[in-house]
């Protein structure tokens, strides 16, 4: 079994056994790759537990201010590899 490691903001999330993860890229111009090109993100949904609560600052209480206005940090990290950070 592969394993899957996501940290959001530096905090391991819990993931379903179900998890899984889409990268889709769409290359303008391949000649110049690392210069133009164009990133598309997608949402994912993790279970509602106390880590993956405070990974997002409690979001998920009402009463918490400034939840619309962050920019999480993430890293995905798959058997080992780092797949985006």
């Amino acid at each position: 079994m592969t394993t899957i490691e996501l940290y959001i903001d530096g905090v391991l999330c819990d993931l379903d056994k179900d998890f899984s993860v889409r990268l889709n890229r769409k290359f303008l111009n391949v000649e110049g790759l690392s210069a133009k090109d164009a990133q598309y993100s997608y949402s994912i949904t993790l279970p509602l537990t106390g880590a993956n609560n405070a990974a997002f600052g409690f979001a998920n209480v009402e009463e918490t201010r400034g939840k619309f206005n962050r920019v999480y940090g993430a890293e995905l990290i798959v058997a080992g590899i780092r797949i985006f950070i």
